[in-house]
Parts: C-alpha cells; structure tokens; sequence
C-alpha cells in the first residue's frame, strides 16, 4: 500500500499546478468559471442573477463589484446575520 500510495502521490503532485507559473487572463477567467460552476452556480445560478428570496444575485452586487477584500472575506469565511450562519458557507 506504501509503494502504490507514494507512486500516486507523486503523479498527483505533478499533475498540479506549478505555484511560479503567471497565468494570463484567459487562462484565470477559464479557472474561475470552473470554480463558480462548480461551487457557486447551484445557488447563485449560471448566470449569477440569484433566486430571489433565497439566494442573492451576485450580477452586480455591492459585493461583487466593491472592494477585493469583501469579496475575499465573504468567500472565506461565508456570511452570518443575527449570529446565524447563512447559505453562504465558509470555503477555507
């Protein structure tokens, strides 16, 4: 088990990304729609326009076009109001 797992380990780890690679625009907006179809677009919907009532539009939202580190903080540590987590969980 020892040998297969590190055989598989080190496949997985070349397979990774190379963290001194400089990604172009086109390549992060492709990796960005992966993230947001996979992780966002359930609740948000494809087109980002929300479920009114349920779940808030992000096509133009404070968030969305305010500043990086409400976006970032929202993405990390999800939302809560009233001392009550919401829907939107925490990603870290």
């Amino acid at each position: 088990y020892a040998k297969w797992l590190a055989e598989h380990k080190k496949a997985a780890l070349a397979a990774a990304d190379d963290p001194n690679k400089t990604w172009d625009v086109k390549e992060l907006i492709a990796r960005g729609e992966k993230v947001y179809a996979a992780n966002c677009a359930s609740c948000h919907q494809p087109t980002g326009k929300g479920v009114a009532g349920a779940f808030p539009a992000l096509d133009g939202s404070k968030v969305v076009t305010g500043p990086k580190d409400d976006q970032i903080k929202t993405v990390l540590n999800g939302v809560v109001r009233n001392g009550q987590p919401t829907a939107m969980v925490a990603w870290k």
